[in-house]
């Protein structure tokens, strides 16, 4: 199954092809028929008219083809985490600690996490202070964590590398020393 971000990587591109390719068929257009005699077959008004007309309806309609598909419905992880944060460090707990104490706490250091490739992880999102953001590019993921509000992430981690999540929400003074690091291998 494919996961949310995918899925919108996949659109973002599948529609970005579609505007380079309208960009360049209308500079060949305008290219083409200033300086050839190419402006003579679209002068006649009906030829012209099918054109813009038809042409606008297909791309529009290849354009919504990948926004039919819900992608709100993603298979459950295999691995579930807490992650909080609170200021400046990010704590994690697990569903399998029935005792609910912190497993791995993170005060001005650097949180590690290593995934294997084509893993699914749930991470549910929380702040105790203030606004935190869990924030990914490398998986165009930026998630709120608001205190007292649980927010759920499913990634599929389908890159490997080396990759790391900032907090990308000011959250105060030593905020940009609370980084994550995920290890995918």
């Amino acid at each position: 199954m494919i996961s949310n971000y995918s899925a919108l990587y996949f659109t973002h591109n599948f529609i970005f092809f579609f505007i380079i390719f309208i960009l360049i068929l209308t500079f060949f257009l305008f290219f083409f028929s200033y300086f050839s005699t190419l402006n003579t077959f679209f002068s006649s008004g009906i030829l012209l008219e099918f054109f813009w007309t038809v042409f606008p309806s297909v791309v529009v309609l290849l354009l919504l083809i990948p926004l039919i598909f819900d992608y709100s419905f993603t298979s459950s992880g295999e691995l579930t985490y807490y992650l909080r944060a609170s200021q400046w460090r990010w704590e994690t707990t697990s569903p399998e600690d029935s005792s609910g104490e912190l497993l791995n706490e993170s005060f001005l250091l650097s949180l590690t996490y290593n995934f294997p490739l084509g893993s699914s992880v749930n991470f549910n999102l929380s702040a105790y202070d203030v606004l935190h953001s869990f924030g990914f590019n490398e998986y165009f993921v930026k998630i709120d964590c608001v205190p007292g509000v649980v927010h759920r992430l499913v990634l599929d981690f389908f890159y490997p590398g080396n990759f790391i999540v900032y907090c990308t929400e000011l959250c105060g003074v030593q905020h940009s020393v609370m980084p994550m690091f995920i290890n995918i291998f």
